[in-house]
């Protein structure tokens, strides 16, 4: 079942404060098959983690996951648009209703394939709690990107990945320029092809797509992730970064459309941000695992 905490609401202390009678929110929640529907299985087994350090990243290491599924595209504006209007109609506070505040209106016919940015580390979480789903751990979210050992799990191990440790979920080939079909990327994409946004839809780039037909894991849209850096960062790799970062701040993945440089959105490339950042870079996607 769906489990949404109404305190983790956007909007809920403002109608705490103002004692307001309707709190319940409408929304529509799919059925299991719906849920599986928009997302990808990643078998149980092994993957290549990249150890984090402070500007760089050394060797790989294997780590075990077990089964879980993985959306296999970002979440769209389209598919948060009931959730959306629901939070707004109650939240009549601008900073905590009106988001994504960027939005500040209606997405256009043009405009609802396109990443759901602008929503902050709980909105998004809020979000995919609401689908029976949460944000994918770091560890979910790489492994989705790059693929474990064996593409088809350990259990059968029969489907070896030829690159466990790639740098783009298409591999290490670097992309050359026009090739938009692969990466949504500002010095890949000639700028007059795309007048809508700089955003590109969610379904598009099928070339670059993971070793497990899962979209946009690099470039588009950042994409939050559940890990606390103080969790995903250990010991050395953690130098450098405050205590409040460590522990409230919340970690994106895989560069976006405007990043600087390629090294920006390879799979392993990460920011810290503040956990409430309405960034219009930034988006998400969810991940489901199977009931315990």
């Amino acid at each position: 079942p769906a489990v949404l905490v109404l305190s983790d609401m956007p909007g809920f202390a403002h109608r705490q404060r103002a004692h307001d009678p309707e709190r319940v929110l409408h929304l529509t929640v799919p059925t299991c098959d719906a849920i599986k529907g928009t997302s990808v299985p990643i078998p149980g087994g092994s993957w290549k983690e990249s150890r984090i350090k402070l500007g760089a990243l050394s060797r790989s290491v294997p780590r075990y996951l077990p089964d879980y599924r993985l959306d296999r595209t970002e979440a769209s504006r389209d598919e948060l648009r009931d959730f959306v209007t629901q939070c707004r109609r109650l939240t009549p506070n601008p900073r905590e209703g009106l988001f994504p505040i960027h939005w500040g209106r209606e997405p256009s016919k043009d405009e609802r394939s396109l990443p759901a940015t602008g929503l902050d580390w709980f909105e998004a979480r809020s979000y995919c709690l609401s689908q029976g789903k949460d944000l994918p751990t770091v560890a979910q979210w790489m492994k989705g990107a790059r693929g474990g050992v064996y593409l088809d799990g350990d259990a059968t191990a029969r489907t070896r990945n030829p690159n466990a440790e790639r740098r783009f979920p298409w591999g290490d080939d670097t992309p050359v320029a026009g090739e938009a079909d692969r990466l949504a990327f500002y010095s890949i994409v000639p700028q007059a092809s795309h007048p809508v946004s700089r955003l590109f839809p969610v379904d598009s780039a099928q070339l670059g797509q993971s070793p497990y037909g899962i979209l946009h894991m690099s470039g588009n849209a950042e994409e939050w992730v559940k890990t606390a850096p103080r969790v995903a960062l250990s010991g050395q790799q953690a130098r450098g970064f405050s205590d409040v970062l460590l522990d409230s701040g919340r970690m994106v993945f895989g560069g976006c459309f405007e990043s600087t440089s390629l090294d920006e959105v390879r799979v392993d490339s990460w920011k810290i941000l503040d956990p409430l950042a309405r960034d219009p870079q930034v988006g998400f996607r969810c991940a489901e695992e199977p009931p315990l």
